[in-house]
């Protein structure tokens, strides 16, 4: 046939015209409405149930400052040390009970007070002082050359307290020189 100037275009066949942007995202929702949905509730949850762990884990920890702060007396620390074993603030609690059997000449639970204070707060900055009294608690409590090694291990930790450090050379100088050791 032969081209002519008033020649209309011919109809576009509807099945061979891509889809728009709106029937892709219907499509892909008839297809996966229900997975999208399950999966934007299960982000959810997860964000709602880390969210309630964090607060319960820090009303557990607010609970045992506040059972730690009400522990006045001996044996409530030590029944607050029992109760919350391996909690850092046990340790404290522990080192509290060291602290007192050493004022009243108690070597020997001041060594086990100590002991466990020093399982608990390792890497604290309570660690040295800690070590310090467990030492000097041996001293004290007769057991002189274990306390003596352990006093020459704090002096000899360069990485440890300085206070510390020479808090301990000062008691190491003090029983070379009871033991008639000057050259010590």
């Amino acid at each position: 046939s032969p081209v002519s100037g008033d020649q209309q275009p011919a109809a576009v066949d509807a099945a061979t015209v891509a889809p728009g942007f709106e029937e892709k995202l219907q499509a892909f929702w008839a297809k996966n409405g229900k997975s999208a949905v399950i999966l934007c509730l299960v982000v959810l949850l997860a964000i709602v149930g880390r969210g309630a762990m964090a607060l319960l884990a820090a009303q557990r920890e607010a609970g045992i400052a506040a059972a730690y702060a009400a522990a006045g007396t001996s044996d409530q620390l030590k029944t607050f040390a029992a109760a919350n074993a391996g909690h850092p603030l046990a340790g404290a609690a522990h080192l509290r009970l060291a602290d007192e059997a050493y004022a009243a000449s108690k070597f020997a639970d001041a060594q086990a007070e100590y002991s466990q204070a020093a399982s608990i707060l390792v890497d604290s900055p309570f660690a040295g002082r800690i070590q310090l009294g467990l030492a000097m608690a041996k001293v004290n409590g007769g057991d002189i050359a274990a306390g003596e090694s352990a006093l020459k291990g704090l002096v000899d930790n360069v990485s440890g307290l300085k206070a510390v450090r020479a808090e301990a050379a000062y008691h190491l100088a003090i029983i070379a020189s009871d033991a008639g050791r000057s050259e010590d």
